[in-house]
């Protein structure tokens, strides 16, 4: 299988974003259902605050987008899949432009 972005949103993301915004990683596990409320009530940052962290976790891995590129000049139809949110896989084919 081939990769060609970094994952956006898994466990390791996850920790290393709630990490950063000082929230235990357990309780942010056990309450993931709850995750928009429980940060937008008080937690000293903005939904916004975290939306953008979590988007900022997105990037090419190196010389996949050029690879990807070189692929659709031979005529191949290239398609993707995956198990993100709908939100978060739209920025990433913005961000990474794979929309072209």
């Amino acid at each position: 299988m081939a990769r060609f972005l970094t994952n956006g949103w898994d466990r390791h993301q996850r920790r290393a974003t709630v990490e950063s915004f000082a929230v235990d990683y357990d309780e942010f596990q056990d309450r993931h259902v709850f995750l928009a409320h429980d940060f937008e009530t008080g937690r000293g940052f903005t939904r916004e605050d975290f939306t953008a962290r979590l988007y900022a976790q997105s990037a090419e891995l190196p010389g996949s987008i050029a690879f990807l590129d070189e692929l659709k000049t031979t005529g191949l139809q290239l398609a993707s899949s995956n198990n993100e949110s709908r939100e978060i896989n739209e920025h990433r084919i913005r961000r990474c432009a794979l929309n072209l």
